[in-house]
């Protein structure tokens, strides 16, 4: 019979039988341990310095990939918690909103957005839109003033007319965003007179490899081949061939095909 042993951590003794567990799990491990060590140097593998070079480049990828995610979770985690603020009456909403500017007319209510001060002028100087009174010609140029405001009037005439036209349109960009994981970026025109939105989907350069929101949020970048350049900025006045695809809780989806144009507004 095997005497009792003593636990190096308790100071306890151990029973016969738990002890005679205890020391036939040690030798196994011993055991399995000593036989892996034999198998991994029976088993070394060899690979061309190529393929090496490949998989440590691709290691390098993943690592960027994840800090990537992890700025962009923080970018999350930051815009929810401003927009889990309620603004007070007139005050602006949008973390893009520059401080120190003036800030034209925002809408009514307690989450009131700001509107870029050049945005609010090109609506003024668009004047009223005119009445909604067939479909669009193909090819026409359109101010998307008038289109938030017939959207806003009334969806079902503005979505008959507009729905489907290839046309220009033109705007001042009141928002820039990037959604997650996805190569295109978004541009969002608005007007203080009504909640509806004009959602622009844009395709970067194919020469990007990078396309990011700035810190700030009044501009998107891209970066590729040792370049950065601004590919949208809020505040800008843009010219956009596209077709407006549908309008869904207030937004409308606008398609664009090629590379936004300068618009100086007039």
């Amino acid at each position: 019979m095997m005497p009792p042993m003593q636990s190096p951590s308790s100071g306890r003794v151990l029973p016969p039988r738990r002890a005679s567990s205890l020391l036939a799990v040690g030798l196994l491990l011993a055991a399995g341990q000593g036989t892996l060590n034999r198998s991994l140097r029976a088993e070394d593998v060899s690979i061309p310095r190529e393929r090496l070079l490949e998989l440590e480049s691709r290691a390098r990828r993943v690592e960027a990939l994840e800090a990537e995610v992890q700025r962009l979770e923080a970018e999350v985690a930051r815009i929810r918690k401003a927009a889990s603020v309620v603004a007070p009456v007139g005050a602006s909403s949008n973390p893009a909103a520059p401080r120190g500017d003036a800030r034209g007319p925002a809408t009514a209510g307690p989450a009131a957005a700001w509107i870029p001060p050049a945005a609010s002028k090109a609506a003024e100087k668009a004047g009223s839109a005119p009445a909604v009174t067939d479909k669009l010609a193909q090819g026409s140029t359109v101010d998307l003033a008038h289109v938030l405001e017939h959207f806003g009037s009334d969806p079902a005439a503005a979505l008959a007319r507009y729905k489907g036209v290839k046309a220009r349109f033109r705007g001042v960009v009141a928002d820039v965003d990037k959604p997650l994981f996805m190569a295109p970026y978004d541009v969002v025109f608005r007007r203080a007179d009504t909640p509806v939105r004009v959602r622009a989907r844009l395709t970067p350069p194919a020469a990007a490899t990078r396309v990011f929101v700035a810190a700030d949020r009044m501009s998107v970048l891209a970066e590729g081949g040792g370049r950065r350049e601004t590919l949208a900025r809020v505040g800008e006045g843009v010219e956009l061939e596209g077709v407006i695809k549908g309008f869904t809780a207030g937004m409308v989806e606008l398609t664009v095909f090629g590379a936004p144009r300068p618009w100086a507004g007039e």
